[in-house]
């Protein structure tokens, strides 16, 4: 919050600030990594903690965080699970991670 606050203090009124959450909107609502469009059933989502539900997108699946983004009056911009998909190298980073020693760390993530 105080990186927030002194953005706020310090930037020209006419300033624009931009941005990008990646994780669970907990405390910052503006921009959205989040949501799963999918065309087909075949397109999963990546909540892999909770197996019942597999559609379901990570970022949107704490409901409380979510409500609270679609009832502000923020303009939204969505940047659902396939695009980012397509942008992200997380799916290698994964695999990576599955080639190393198996830390709590790495069981974690």
């Amino acid at each position: 919050m105080e990186i927030w606050e002194f953005l706020l203090q310090t930037s020209k009124p006419e300033s624009k600030i931009t941005v990008l959450t990646n994780g669970p909107l907990t405390n910052l609502v503006v921009y959205v990594m989040g949501g799963h469009i999918s065309r087909s059933g075949n397109d999963k989502g990546n909540v892999f903690s909770v197996p019942s539900n597999k559609y379901a997108e990570f970022n949107m699946f704490y409901p409380l965080a979510t409500k609270t983004l679609f009832q502000s009056e923020v303009n939204i911009t969505l940047v659902p699970l396939g695009i980012q998909r397509k942008a992200s190298s997380f799916s290698s980073t994964l695999n990576w991670l599955s080639r190393t020693e198996k830390t709590p760390e790495a069981v974690y993530i």
